[in-house]
């Protein structure tokens, strides 16, 4: 197989991006949709990374560019009007499909780019609010909430770096995590007490804990660092997993 290069993988982003273009029509995007379905059949069929764990990584990552791309072209019938940024709203701002065509651009990458629309809200959706509230819910963002923001996101990140620190270290040290010893599987070598149920599941919660702490740590951080300057309000910032309970349906789940 041909090595992946960058160019071509960037004409999948740009189809990819151009799905989440801001126009009423459906035609469009459903041409968009088929020709991102293309370019990754393409690639899935013609190009590798060279190497079984960025070929995985790959894999992933085109799935998720898929999967995101059907559900914004067939099961968002409000698109893209009916998507707005969460917080308090102005009647006199134009719609996604009425602004200009730069700001299109914009729009259409910001969309894109948050495929788990944190700060978006669907217009009459369990999401929908027009009030205005700090990301803790204790009302209009001012300067002691922005504080109180600050200081719980900078001991979140403090926290999370802790956790994804312990992980990390126990993946370098565990058998399990050694490349050699998935090697092995295609070998007939697989050691049994690796594969037991009980330590398969103690793994995947060890892996589990460190990418949750590694992406809020990243999201905490930022987070911080853009409201303490000023740049952003703490209601940009939604928690970057929300509770497990309210996870009981996809669209739930994702919002």
């Amino acid at each position: 197989m041909e090595r992946l290069s960058f160019a071509f993988y960037a004409l999948v982003q740009l189809a990819f991006l151009s799905v989440h273009y801001p126009t009423t029509r459906q035609f469009p995007r459903i041409i968009s949709f088929a020709c991102l379905l293309t370019l990754l059949f393409y690639c899935t069929t013609r190009y590798s990374l060279r190497s079984p764990g960025e070929d995985y990584v790959l894999g992933c990552s085109n799935g998720i560019l898929l999967a995101a791309a059907v559900h914004m072209t067939f099961f968002c019938p409000d698109f893209p009007n009916g998507f707005r940024r969460a917080g308090p709203t102005n009647d006199d701002e134009p719609t996604p499909s009425e602004l200009p065509f730069a700001r299109k651009l914009s729009w259409m990458g910001e969309l894109a780019g948050n495929m788990r629309r944190i700060g978006f809200a669907r217009v009459g959706g369990a999401m929908d609010s027009g009030t205005a509230v700090g990301a803790d819910r204790r009302g209009p963002a001012d300067s002691n909430a922005r504080r109180h923001f600050v200081i719980s996101r900078v001991m979140l990140s403090i926290s999370c770096l802790v956790v994804f620190d312990c992980t990390l270290r126990y993946r370098l040290r565990s058998p399990s995590f050694n490349p050699a010893l998935h090697q092995g599987v295609s070998d007939g070598k697989f050691i049994r007490a690796y594969s037991s149920p009980l330590r398969r599941s103690w793994e995947v919660l060890v892996w589990t804990a460190g990418t949750v702490s590694e992406m809020t740590l990243l999201q905490s951080t930022a987070a911080a660092l853009s409201v303490g300057i000023g740049v952003f309000e703490p209601e940009d910032w939604p928690p970057m997993f929300g509770s497990p309970a309210h996870a009981y349906s996809v669209r739930r789940f994702w919002s």
